[in-house]
């Protein structure tokens, strides 16, 4: 893959084929949400914390929805999306993976495709070094943490 300034696009060598683009709309989080999110993947370890990101400021992942009936594993996290608030702007998701790697796996990855732009997953120790975004292609991408 090959990353463009805000726009990913497959690389049309790797494919053999003409690219399409994507564009990321968010490319920034709330310091705030960061926080929540790498105290609540740590209170819930060694289970795997889930749930999906909102934005309320443009540009800006700024909200959690936890959502009821979401079940927690020790490899695993399944959440109900009928259970999700109709209205939000669901910008992707975010999850846990208590062992050091935050790196999508083939479920993941499948999952990424179907909802939102970013995913967010925050490895043990659940510091702001353990943590990695991804787009819904599995690519990474950089967030920008914010006041």
């Amino acid at each position: 893959m090959v990353r463009i300034k805000g726009v990913i696009a497959p690389d049309e060598h790797a494919r053999g084929k003409a690219h399409t683009r994507r564009t990321v709309r968010f490319r920034s989080i709330s310091g705030r949400l960061l926080e929540l999110l790498l105290q609540s993947s740590a209170q819930t370890h060694p289970k795997e914390f889930s749930g999906i990101l909102s934005s309320k400021t443009p540009g800006v992942i700024d909200d959690l929805l936890l959502i009821p009936g979401t079940v927690s594993g020790d490899r695993h996290a399944i959440v109900q999306f009928a259970n999700v608030a109709s209205g939000r702007q669901i910008v992707g998701s975010v999850h846990s993976h208590p062992s050091p790697y935050p790196f999508p796996s083939e479920a993941d990855l499948g999952f990424f495709s179907r909802i939102g732009d970013v995913h967010i997953i925050v490895a043990h120790p659940y510091t702001r070094r353990s943590w990695r975004a991804w787009s819904s292609a599995g690519e990474e991408l950089t967030l920008q943490v914010v006041v």
